[in-house]
Protein backbone atom coordinates (compact mmCIF):
# COMPACT_ATOMS: atom_id res chain seq x y z
CA UNK A 1 0.00 0.00 0.00
CA UNK A 2 1.94 2.94 -1.06
CA UNK A 3 -0.03 6.49 -0.39
CA UNK A 4 1.03 9.75 -0.69
CA UNK A 5 1.72 11.95 2.81
CA UNK A 6 -0.90 13.80 3.50
CA UNK A 7 -3.71 14.19 6.81
CA UNK A 8 -4.84 10.99 9.12
CA UNK A 9 -8.20 11.44 7.13
CA UNK A 10 -10.21 13.01 4.83
CA UNK A 11 -12.31 14.21 6.81
CA UNK A 12 -11.24 17.74 8.39
CA UNK A 13 -13.70 19.51 10.89
CA UNK A 14 -11.07 22.50 12.00
CA UNK A 15 -8.17 24.10 10.87
CA UNK A 16 -5.74 26.75 12.28
CA UNK A 17 -2.64 28.10 10.42
CA UNK A 18 0.47 29.56 11.57
CA UNK A 19 3.68 31.14 10.44
CA UNK A 20 4.91 28.37 8.83
CA UNK A 21 1.96 25.58 8.30
CA UNK A 22 -1.26 24.70 9.89
CA UNK A 23 -3.07 22.28 12.42
CA UNK A 24 -5.77 20.44 11.51
CA UNK A 25 -8.64 18.06 13.73
CA UNK A 26 -10.83 15.78 12.60
CA UNK A 27 -13.18 14.85 16.09
CA UNK A 28 -17.30 16.64 15.27
CA UNK A 29 -20.37 17.07 16.34
CA UNK A 30 -23.87 17.55 15.28
CA UNK A 31 -26.01 20.37 14.32
CA UNK A 32 -27.04 20.13 17.84
CA UNK A 33 -23.49 20.20 18.94
CA UNK A 34 -23.96 16.78 20.41
CA UNK A 35 -20.42 14.98 20.12
CA UNK A 36 -22.08 11.25 20.16
CA UNK A 37 -20.80 9.08 18.90
CA UNK A 38 -17.82 9.92 20.73
CA UNK A 39 -14.57 10.12 17.77
CA UNK A 40 -10.94 9.12 18.97
CA UNK A 41 -9.15 10.40 16.33
CA UNK A 42 -5.42 12.03 16.79
CA UNK A 43 -4.53 15.86 15.56
CA UNK A 44 -1.92 16.18 12.48
CA UNK A 45 0.27 19.46 11.50
CA UNK A 46 1.64 20.55 8.36
CA UNK A 47 5.08 22.10 7.96
CA UNK A 48 7.42 24.37 6.50
CA UNK A 49 8.92 20.84 5.05
CA UNK A 50 5.56 20.26 3.46
CA UNK A 51 5.00 17.37 5.55
CA UNK A 52 2.03 15.95 7.20
CA UNK A 53 2.42 13.77 10.65
CA UNK A 54 -0.24 12.87 13.04
CA UNK A 55 -0.02 12.73 16.98
CA UNK A 56 -2.61 9.68 17.23
CA UNK A 57 -5.36 9.25 19.73
CA UNK A 58 -3.47 7.04 22.28
CA UNK A 59 -0.89 9.55 23.18
CA UNK A 60 -3.65 12.67 23.74
CA UNK A 61 -4.71 11.31 27.32
CA UNK A 62 -8.14 10.35 25.99
CA UNK A 63 -9.25 13.52 24.69
CA UNK A 64 -12.22 12.79 22.39
CA UNK A 65 -14.26 14.98 20.06
CA UNK A 66 -11.33 17.78 19.27
CA UNK A 67 -13.13 20.26 17.15
CA UNK A 68 -11.50 23.75 17.77
CA UNK A 69 -7.28 24.57 17.61
CA UNK A 70 -6.05 27.89 19.33
CA UNK A 71 -2.34 28.35 18.55
CA UNK A 72 -0.96 30.74 20.98
CA UNK A 73 0.97 33.71 19.01
CA UNK A 74 3.24 34.67 21.24
CA UNK A 75 4.45 31.12 20.85
CA UNK A 76 3.46 29.19 18.04
CA UNK A 77 5.38 25.83 20.21
CA UNK A 78 1.80 26.12 22.29
CA UNK A 79 -1.23 24.86 21.11
CA UNK A 80 -4.43 24.15 22.64
CA UNK A 81 -7.38 22.13 20.98
CA UNK A 82 -10.88 22.15 22.76
CA UNK A 83 -12.71 18.62 23.25
CA UNK A 84 -16.32 19.04 22.86
CA UNK A 85 -15.78 16.21 25.62
CA UNK A 86 -13.35 15.83 27.59
CA UNK A 87 -11.37 19.26 28.39
CA UNK A 88 -8.60 21.54 26.94
CA UNK A 89 -5.73 19.41 25.56
CA UNK A 90 -2.42 21.91 25.70
CA UNK A 91 0.74 20.71 23.68
CA UNK A 92 4.23 22.11 23.83
CA UNK A 93 7.12 21.70 20.97
CA UNK A 94 4.48 19.31 18.91
CA UNK A 95 3.48 16.55 21.99
CA UNK A 96 0.77 16.67 24.08
CA UNK A 97 1.51 18.44 27.73
CA UNK A 98 -1.24 18.68 29.89
CA UNK A 99 -5.22 17.76 29.50
CA UNK A 100 -7.42 20.48 31.75
CA UNK A 101 -10.72 19.18 32.77
CA UNK A 102 -12.92 20.08 36.13
CA UNK A 103 -10.65 18.75 38.19
CA UNK A 104 -7.64 20.59 37.61
CA UNK A 105 -9.18 23.91 36.14
CA UNK A 106 -12.06 25.98 36.67
CA UNK A 107 -13.76 24.21 33.99
CA UNK A 108 -17.00 22.39 34.66
CA UNK A 109 -18.47 18.92 33.77
CA UNK A 110 -22.15 18.80 32.60
CA UNK A 111 -24.79 17.66 35.56
CA UNK A 112 -27.58 15.93 34.43
CA UNK A 113 -29.31 13.09 37.23
CA UNK A 114 -28.36 9.50 36.10
CA UNK A 115 -25.43 10.70 33.82
CA UNK A 116 -22.01 9.76 35.16
CA UNK A 117 -19.74 10.70 32.69
CA UNK A 118 -17.30 13.20 32.89
CA UNK A 119 -18.44 15.13 30.01
CA UNK A 120 -16.50 18.57 29.98
CA UNK A 121 -17.42 20.06 26.55
CA UNK A 122 -15.27 22.65 25.44
CA UNK A 123 -15.15 24.50 21.59
CA UNK A 124 -14.75 28.07 20.89
CA UNK A 125 -11.16 29.35 21.76
CA UNK A 126 -8.89 32.51 21.42
CA UNK A 127 -5.98 34.18 22.54
CA UNK A 128 -6.44 38.10 23.75
CA UNK A 129 -4.08 40.66 23.60
CA UNK A 130 -2.86 40.18 27.37
CA UNK A 131 -1.82 36.27 26.04
CA UNK A 132 -4.73 34.71 27.84
CA UNK A 133 -6.78 32.31 26.63
CA UNK A 134 -10.21 31.71 26.43
CA UNK A 135 -12.98 29.43 25.74
CA UNK A 136 -16.27 28.10 26.04
CA UNK A 137 -18.24 26.05 28.32
CA UNK A 138 -21.17 24.40 27.24
CA UNK A 139 -24.05 23.40 29.25
CA UNK A 140 -23.13 24.52 32.40
CA UNK A 141 -23.44 27.46 34.52
CA UNK A 142 -20.23 29.70 33.89
CA UNK A 143 -20.21 29.44 30.13
CA UNK A 144 -16.69 31.53 29.90
CA UNK A 145 -13.63 30.22 31.07
CA UNK A 146 -10.04 32.01 31.06
CA UNK A 147 -6.60 30.62 31.25
CA UNK A 148 -4.48 33.44 32.14
CA UNK A 149 -0.66 33.74 30.80
CA UNK A 150 0.40 33.21 34.43
CA UNK A 151 -1.47 29.78 33.93
CA UNK A 152 -4.47 30.73 36.90
CA UNK A 153 -7.78 29.53 35.65
CA UNK A 154 -11.35 31.78 36.44
CA UNK A 155 -14.77 30.63 35.39
CA UNK A 156 -17.27 33.39 34.37
CA UNK A 157 -21.02 32.84 34.44
CA UNK A 158 -22.53 34.35 31.45
CA UNK A 159 -25.60 36.55 33.22
CA UNK A 160 -27.24 37.59 29.62
CA UNK A 161 -28.89 34.04 29.18
CA UNK A 162 -31.38 33.16 30.81
CA UNK A 163 -31.35 29.46 31.03
CA UNK A 164 -27.08 28.39 30.84
CA UNK A 165 -27.75 25.25 31.42
CA UNK A 166 -29.25 24.16 28.23
CA UNK A 167 -27.06 26.36 25.93
CA UNK A 168 -24.25 24.76 23.63
CA UNK A 169 -21.42 26.97 22.50
CA UNK A 170 -19.90 27.61 18.84
CA UNK A 171 -17.22 29.98 17.93
CA UNK A 172 -15.68 32.63 20.10
CA UNK A 173 -14.05 36.39 18.89
CA UNK A 174 -12.32 38.73 20.61
CA UNK A 175 -12.20 42.33 19.56
CA UNK A 176 -9.97 45.29 20.08
CA UNK A 177 -11.70 46.10 23.44
CA UNK A 178 -11.38 42.74 24.69
CA UNK A 179 -14.69 41.77 24.43
CA UNK A 180 -15.36 38.16 24.09
CA UNK A 181 -18.18 37.62 21.25
CA UNK A 182 -19.53 33.94 21.95
CA UNK A 183 -22.02 31.76 19.56
CA UNK A 184 -24.76 29.91 21.28
CA UNK A 185 -27.00 27.77 19.96
CA UNK A 186 -30.42 29.12 21.58
CA UNK A 187 -29.31 32.55 23.32
CA UNK A 188 -28.06 34.78 20.13
CA UNK A 189 -24.46 35.72 20.46
CA UNK A 190 -23.38 36.89 23.40
CA UNK A 191 -21.02 39.97 24.45
CA UNK A 192 -19.03 39.50 27.36
CA UNK A 193 -15.82 42.26 29.26
CA UNK A 194 -14.46 41.27 32.41
CA UNK A 195 -13.03 44.94 32.80
CA UNK A 196 -16.51 46.65 32.34
CA UNK A 197 -17.99 44.96 35.37
CA UNK A 198 -18.49 41.73 33.65
CA UNK A 199 -20.60 43.11 31.26
CA UNK A 200 -22.72 40.76 29.46
CA UNK A 201 -25.34 41.27 26.57
CA UNK A 202 -26.99 38.89 24.22
CA UNK A 203 -28.03 39.75 20.37
CA UNK A 204 -30.97 38.13 20.06
CA UNK A 205 -33.66 37.90 17.51
CA UNK A 206 -37.01 40.16 17.06
CA UNK A 207 -36.49 43.71 16.22
CA UNK A 208 -36.19 44.67 20.22
CA UNK A 209 -33.41 41.95 21.24
CA UNK A 210 -31.27 42.45 18.53
CA UNK A 211 -32.13 41.91 15.26
CA UNK A 212 -31.60 38.84 14.31
CA UNK A 213 -33.32 36.24 11.76
CA UNK A 214 -32.66 33.55 14.23
CA UNK A 215 -31.11 32.79 18.02
CA UNK A 216 -28.95 30.06 16.47
CA UNK A 217 -25.42 31.79 15.49
CA UNK A 218 -22.90 29.46 13.95
CA UNK A 219 -20.04 31.95 13.20
CA UNK A 220 -18.68 35.24 14.54
CA UNK A 221 -15.86 37.73 13.31
CA UNK A 222 -14.59 41.25 13.60
CA UNK A 223 -13.64 42.97 10.31
CA UNK A 224 -10.41 45.43 10.23
CA UNK A 225 -13.35 48.26 10.56
CA UNK A 226 -14.45 46.57 13.47
CA UNK A 227 -17.47 45.94 12.57
CA UNK A 228 -18.66 42.45 13.42
CA UNK A 229 -20.15 40.05 11.71
CA UNK A 230 -22.78 37.41 12.59
CA UNK A 231 -23.50 34.33 10.94
CA UNK A 232 -26.84 32.77 11.98
CA UNK A 233 -28.37 29.46 10.42
CA UNK A 234 -30.70 31.53 8.37
CA UNK A 235 -28.67 34.72 7.58
CA UNK A 236 -25.92 37.39 8.16
CA UNK A 237 -26.14 40.30 10.30
CA UNK A 238 -23.94 42.69 11.13
CA UNK A 239 -23.16 45.43 13.78
CA UNK A 240 -21.61 48.69 12.23
CA UNK A 241 -19.14 48.98 15.17
CA UNK A 242 -17.72 46.87 18.18
CA UNK A 243 -17.70 50.07 20.32
CA UNK A 244 -21.00 50.31 20.96
CA UNK A 245 -20.70 47.41 23.54
CA UNK A 246 -18.81 49.65 26.06
CA UNK A 247 -21.78 52.37 25.85
CA UNK A 248 -25.33 50.70 24.97
CA UNK A 249 -26.81 47.64 26.46
CA UNK A 250 -28.83 46.68 23.53
CA UNK A 251 -27.17 46.17 20.12
CA UNK A 252 -29.10 45.82 17.02
CA UNK A 253 -28.19 43.90 14.17
CA UNK A 254 -28.38 45.07 10.61
CA UNK A 255 -28.72 42.86 6.99
CA UNK A 256 -26.49 43.08 4.79
CA UNK A 257 -28.97 43.81 1.95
Amino acid sequence: NITPNGPDRNKIFAVQSFSTGLWAAYGDYSVFYNPYPLDTFGVSKYDATSKWTTTPYANLFDAKSITRIAINPKNEKQVYFSSNFSGLLKFENDLPALLYDNANSSLQKILIPGYTAIDVRINGSAFDKEGNLWMTNSLVEKGLHVLKANGQWQGYPLTSLLSPLSISYGRLAIDKNGTKWACTNYGGLVGFNEKYNNKCISIADGQDAGNLPVRDVRAVAIDTKNKLWIGTTEGLRIVQNVDSFLTQNNLTSTSII
